[in-house]
Order: C-alpha cells, then sequence, then structure tokens
C-alpha cells in the first residue's frame, strides 16, 4: 500500500521543495499513473466506493479545493494497493 496525500486536482511538480510541506510533488488523482511503470498490478480503492459504515475519508480543516471533495469539510481518499513479482 502507497498512501499518498490528494493535493490537487492534477499532480504539481516542482524543482525545489515546498518549504512548509517538504515535497517535492503535491499529488492530485492523476499521480498514481506513475506507479504503471513499476509495477505489474496496481488496484485503486476509492473511499466512495466503499459503504458508509466501511467509509474511509479525510476531514481536513480548510475549506481549500482538495480533489475528491464529498461534503462540507469531508474528503474521499484514494489508497492505492501495487503488486509486484
Amino acid at each position: 500500500m502507497l498512501p499518498v496525500p490528494l493535493l490537487h486536482q492534477k499532480t504539481v511538480a516542482m524543482d525545489v521543495p515546498d518549504p512548509i510541506l517538504g515535497m517535492y510533488n503535491e499529488p492530485g488523482p492523476d499521480y498514481y499513473q506513475r506507479d504503471d511503470g513499476y509495477f505489474q498490478r496496481v488496484d485503486l480503492y476509492h473511499s466512495s466506493s466503499e459503504d458508509d459504515q466501511y467509509h474511509f475519508y479525510l476531514e481536513l480543516l480548510s475549506d481549500a479545493d482538495f480533489p475528491l471533495k464529498q461534503g462540507e469539510m469531508k474528503y474521499g481518499d484514494i489508497i492505492p494497493v501495487c503488486y509486484k513479482d
């Protein structure tokens, strides 16, 4: 499992790390396409596809325009499970 926080609608790549987060990439849902070249199989599990009783989601303290918004201050997530022989 390679969880990655989704911060934008599309991944933003930077030459120097963000001074606050220390990240070179601020991922969007397209970020997981990078895994395709390294693994034989990548299964993406979306929080929106789970029943409410099993729902995993991020509850952020910001109303920024994060992807996968599911309601007021409630944001979905994607968990990739990567397989390699």
